[in-house]
This record gives structure tokens, C-alpha cells and sequence, in this order.
């Protein structure tokens, strides 16, 4: 519960209201799955998120969408995932970037662990990327040479590597 004042309060906890004028909240009428809070006359004021305020009730949105208008139309993606070209899903960041703009590592705008800069957020070596907690971890370092993630270096020499050999390429058929 948050309150303002000792007799006005503005967050309840899920499926609850703040009660006008009073330090306290009372539980909604509405029982709508998803439900985060609901309004004084229990009409729907948000959704949790995974789910969407459509019409009066909370609707369960697509996979890894935050907030929908409807049922198959995302309006925000989850942290760690952001709109696919065609706007329709959302796909996964890059491992431990939370917002993004393209799946690649270079598309991150800011990476989950706040001491990392994008587009820098993947783990170091010796860890790995838990996705259910969103952070690197230690313990799960057993990985072997076809599980580990590739740097940033190697993965900026394999790039260049491919840009050397189109441009090799392209003069060789100018010939």
C-alpha cells in the first residue's frame, strides 16, 4: 500500500482499491483474471502485466507482451523483449539487455545490470545468462565449446572477417 498522507492512499495491493479519504484498501468486486487494481464502483483500473485492460475485464496478451488493446495486439513488450519487424510479437533482446531496439547486440538501449553500458550487457566470462532472473550467473558456468556465448570481440572479428571477404569479393568480380 502507498500512501500519501495518513488519510489518502493511491496504490492497494493486487485485486484491492484505496478507499476514499481512508489509510486503507478494500478488496475488489471484480474478479477478473490478470487484475491488478480496480476502481471504487469495481470496474477495472489496470491489468498485471502479461495482461491487458480490454472492454471491462483483463485480457491475457501474446507471449512476452507487457500491455495489449487486445488479445493479439501488443502495446509494450516485456522487459528483455521489444516489437519484431512486423509489430505483431515481441523477440527476445540480446542477452541481458532490457530494452532494445533490433535482436542484435549493437539494437540495445540499456542492459538490465545497471553497472553495464549498452551495448556491452552480456555476462563475462566464466558466467552465463539466466533468463528466468535476468541476471549472469556464476554457478551455471559449465558450458562447453558449443553452449558459450560469443564475445563481442570474436563476434567484431567474425564481422569483419565476412565485410573483408565480401569486398574481396565484389573487387574480384569488377576484374
Amino acid at each position: 500500500m502507498t500512501c500519501t498522507s495518513a488519510t489518502e492512499c493511491t496504490k492497494c495491493a493486487v485485486g484491492h482499491y484505496p478507499e476514499s479519504g481512508k489509510s486503507s484498501c478494500k478488496e475488489c468486486a471484480t474478479k477478473s483474471e490478470g487484475l491488478d487494481n480496480c476502481t471504487s464502483t469495481g470496474a477495472v483500473a489496470s491489468c498485471i502485466d502479461g495482461y491487458g485492460k480490454v472492454g471491462t475485464a483483463c485480457t491475457k496478451c501474446i507471449a512476452n507482451c507487457a500491455d495489449c488493446t487486445a488479445a493479439t495486439t501488443c502495446a509494450k513488450c516485456m522487459p528483455g523483449y521489444n516489437f519484431t519487424l512486423d509489430a505483431k510479437s515481441c523477440g527476445e533482446c540480446a542477452e541481458g539487455c532490457s530494452h532494445c531496439y533490433s535482436q542484435c547486440a549493437r539494437g540495445c538501449a540499456k542492459c538490465f545490470d545497471a553497472k553495464k553500458k549498452p551495448p556491452n550487457c552480456a555476462c563475462a566470462a566464466g558466467t552465463t545468462w539466466n533468463k528466468t532472473t535476468k541476471k549472469c550467473d556464476a554457478a551455471a558456468a559449465k558450458t562447453t565449446a558449443a553452449t558459450t556465448t560469443p564475445t563481442a570481440a570474436s563476434t567484431a572479428s567474425a564481422n569483419l572477417l565476412k565485410f573483408a571477404a565480401i569486398v574481396l569479393i565484389s573487387l574480384i568480380s569488377l576484374l
